[in-house]
Order: C-alpha cells, then sequence, then structure tokens
C-alpha cells in the first residue's frame, strides 16, 4: 500500500470539502477517529486506508503533512 497516496487521498477529501483538521476532530482530543469522518462516506473510506497502523487515530501531523 501506498502510505503516502493514502494521505493525500484523506486530506485531498477533507480539503475539498472545505474541512480542516480541527473541524474534523470535534471531540478535540488532538486525533481524528472513525466517527469523527461519518459526516462522509468518502472520508470513511480514505480514513481505513490512512490508518495503516491500525491505531484508528489520525493525528495533526499525518494530516498536515499530506494536506500541502
Amino acid at each position: 500500500m501506498d502510505i503516502r497516496y493514502s494521505h493525500s487521498a484523506f486530506s485531498s477529501v477533507a480539503i475539498a470539502m472545505g474541512l480542516s483538521f480541527h473541524e474534523l476532530d470535534v471531540d478535540d482530543n488532538g486525533l481524528i477517529t472513525p466517527p469523527e469522518t461519518e459526516i462522509s462516506s468518502a472520508l470513511i473510506e480514505q480514513f481505513a486506508k490512512l490508518d495503516c497502523d491500525k491505531s484508528d487515530t489520525s493525528s495533526p501531523r499525518e494530516f498536515a503533512r499530506f494536506k500541502q
């Protein structure tokens, strides 16, 4: 799996929807979790690809790294 593509795709979907990391992190715990991506089926699908370490979270660093 190409991790860079997965991160990029997730962030691209979020950006296309006009969402920032902080808007996705609705519980304000500093991480994006699967329930927080439920606003879009595209985000749900991309999150599954993003979470290659199976931690069920995405950090601000992961999000920002591929937001560019």
